[in-house]
Order: C-alpha cells, then sequence, then structure tokens
C-alpha cells in the first residue's frame, strides 16, 4: 500500500507471506545521514512493519550504515541498485527489496 504524502518514515508498505516491510526512498545528490536511516526506523515502528528497507540513489555515511545494520535494515543504494541492475545476484535479493525495486507488486 502506498502511505500518505506526510508518510512518517515510509513511502511504501509492502506484505509478503504476512510480513510487513516499510520501504522508504530517498533521492539525493549527498549521502544519507544517520536521520535518514531514523526516518526508516520510525515508519517501521508507526506503521508496525518489523522490516525495513531504504532505497536511495546516493550512498550511506559510515554512521548510517552502521545505524542501518543495527536495525536490521536492508539498503539499496546506488551501487547495490547498479549491480542489481546489471544482472547481479537476483537470487540473493529478498522478495522485500524485489518489490522495492519495482519487480513486484505490493499488497
Amino acid at each position: 500500500m502506498y502511505t500518505p504524502r506526510f508518510d512518517d518514515g515510509a513511502d511504501l508498505i509492502c506484505v509478503r507471506d504476512g510480513v510487513h516491510t516499510a520501504v522508504q526512498v530517498k533521492r539525493r545528490s549527498s549521502a544519507i545521514k544517520k536521520e535518514g536511516v531514523l526516518h526508516v526506523v520510525g515508519g517501521m515502528q508507526h506503521y508496525d512493519c518489523p522490516a525495513g528497507i531504504l532505497v536511495t540513489n546516493s550512498f550511506l555515511t559510515p554512521p548510517a550504515a552502521e545505524r542501518a545494520a543495527f536495525y536490521g535494515i536492508e539498503v539499496w543504494d546506488r551501487a547495490r541498485i547498479a549491480e542489481y541492475a546489471e544482472g547481479g545476484h537476483r537470487d540473493s535479493i529478498s522478495p522485500m527489496a524485489r518489490i522495492a525495486a519495482g519487480r513486484l507488486t505490493p499488497q
């Protein structure tokens, strides 16, 4: 489902096998800071999602990457998106990440 314009940290809520995942997309010209990761955490809490994915056309700062790892947030940055687009490691990509990448339809 798509969330309202003021999305409380999640642009999209995806459901697969009963598991809700908060997806936050950040389009930036600079690296995502730890506050960007906290938006995903807030979305996970607000929408009662046990999982979160952060998608960005940029990269994460080291503190942001640490925070994402701490909360178990799956990160799709510029490098990972490019690797996926080129056909790399498609079998190891989670279903929720395929939804975020536009390969599956959210419920």
